[in-house]
């Protein structure tokens, strides 16, 4: 179905984020170690904070997501049945 094809776009483009990301921050956190000094740490205990409110917040919109998937997955079963009767229909009429 489409909302699988749609999955699958969002996965391909989300995968090199997960080996860029990591590094990034650790070289994010090493240039500001450079310029911070020892008031990064404010930023890293802030960022440690923020970081479960994040990851349940992302598991939140991931089981919305998945609803709205299977809703427009059962929606699009539908309406696939109802335009095939249509044209069983329409050519028993001929």
């Amino acid at each position: 179905m489409a909302v699988d094809a749609e999955s699958w776009i969002q996965a391909v483009q989300l995968l090199p984020l997960t080996l860029s990301v990591p590094l990034e921050i650790a070289i994010a956190i090493v240039l500001l170690y450079r310029v911070l000094g020892w008031s990064l740490i404010a930023g890293l205990t802030v960022f440690a904070i923020v970081m479960p409110l994040q990851t349940k917040l992302a598991g939140f919109m991931h089981t919305h997501q998945r609803d709205k998937l299977k809703a427009a997955d059962s929606r699009l079963r539908l309406m696939t049945e109802i335009l095939s009767n249509i044209k069983i229909i329409k050519l028993s009429a001929w």
